[in-house]
């Protein structure tokens, strides 16, 4: 069973981060992550270039820039 709450982003009232790699197979910028940002109100989209899905491990100066930048901003 798989379960789908994207009908209910559009509720979430919280300043919301949506970070992804640009090469991610599993949840691609361009098909899930942008449609996610699109849909939760004032979400920001980071995209880390040249990392797939790990990208904690793979890039963590980017993740956490764009942490404390979105951090600050709130």
């Amino acid at each position: 069973m798989s379960h789908d709450a994207r009908g209910r982003l559009s509720r979430i009232q919280s300043p919301t981060l949506v970070l992804v790699g640009d090469e991610d197979i599993l949840t691609p910028s361009e098909r899930f992550s942008r449609a996610m940002a699109r849909e939760i109100p004032n979400a920001r989209l980071v995209v880390v270039p040249e990392v797939g899905h790990a990208l904690l491990w793979e890039q963590p100066d980017a993740v956490n820039g764009a942490l404390q930048t979105f951090l600050l901003a709130a």
